[in-house]
């Protein structure tokens, strides 16, 4: 028998018997494997310099690789110290730290298991200015209600209405004192603080 022949022969075997492993590899692989499946994101909103963090759950057959976006481009590629991503088995935690305005964007995760197309969440990230808190007027005083507070108070005297003890003051610039500021006050004259009339309020306190 020609030599050709059999090589032919044993090549054409060889290449059977690989790609009869090749198909069942492939077969075990596709019985064995789901797609990815992943929950939704909730989008944030929150003050500039506090911390963001939002979290990806995906799951597949092995478990899928998850990765990050922002904007359509990877997380991986932007060079900031302040993101950090965390992965484990079936989740990842995109954190950014010290959050500024910049970082205002949509925040893409996607989820690419063995099989089938990848699986994609995301969420809205607002980030937005620090909401100031209003004083306490109760405590400190705010404006008298009453048409005119200025006639109130003399001497340059200002009109504080105390919400605690449903009682009005006057806070008196440096130089005067009294109720009402009528007094002139000799002995301080260089005192830099402002006085203030002191009433006795509730619970046998004083407040000024």
């Amino acid at each position: 028998m020609d030599g050709s022949f059999i090589l032919k022969l044993v090549r054409q075997s060889v290449g059977e018997s690989i790609g009869k492993a090749r198909n069942s590899v492939l077969e075990r692989i596709m019985n064995e494997s789901s797609p990815a499946r992943i929950e939704p994101m909730q989008s944030v909103r929150i003050s500039r310099g506090s911390r963001v963090k939002l979290e990806c759950r995906a799951s597949a057959r092995p478990p899928p690789r998850i990765s990050w976006y922002r904007d359509g481009r990877p997380v991986a590629e932007i060079a900031l110290r302040r993101f950090r991503v965390q992965n484990y088995r079936r989740r990842s935690i995109l954190v950014i730290r010290h959050a500024r305005r910049e970082d205002s964007a949509t925040y893409e995760c996607r989820a690419q298991g063995a099989i089938g197309p990848p699986a994609v969440t995301s969420a809205n990230v607002s980030v937005v200015a620090p909401v100031a808190t209003a004083p306490d007027t109760s405590i400190l005083g705010a404006p008298c209600p009453m048409p005119d507070p200025a006639s109130y108070c003399l001497n340059g005297g200002t009109c504080l209405f105390f919400e605690l003890v449903q009682e009005q003051a006057c806070k008196c610039p440096e130089g005067f004192n009294g109720q009402r500021c009528e007094n002139k006050d000799v002995s301080n004259r260089s005192s830099m603080y402002h006085s203030y009339t002191c009433k006795l309020g509730l619970s046998t306190s004083y407040y000024c």
